[in-house]
């Protein structure tokens, strides 16, 4: 099973690709949850979840934009 993006608004949710089946979003709110499962209501997730691998750093540009934040702030200090 695979994770993808959250909206970052009110409750946290993600979209996950069961291995063997069609992609599944859960919805988690104040007060209630749902699961998408219609391709029609999943693509919006997909999409979303496609556009923000393309934009994200890898494990290791990741660590080197966090060292050289650090590294600044220390010299900064």
């Amino acid at each position: 099973m695979r994770s993808g993006a959250g909206t970052g608004e009110g409750a946290p949710d993600r979209a996950f690709r069961v291995l063997q089946g069609a992609p599944i979003v859960p919805l988690a709110h104040y007060s209630s949850a749902v699961f998408l499962h219609e391709s029609a209501d999943t693509a919006a997730y997909r999409s979303a979840t496609d556009a923000l691998r393309s934009l994200a750093m890898t494990p290791g540009e990741s660590a080197g934009l966090i060292a050289r934040a650090v590294e600044e702030m220390e010299s900064e200090g």
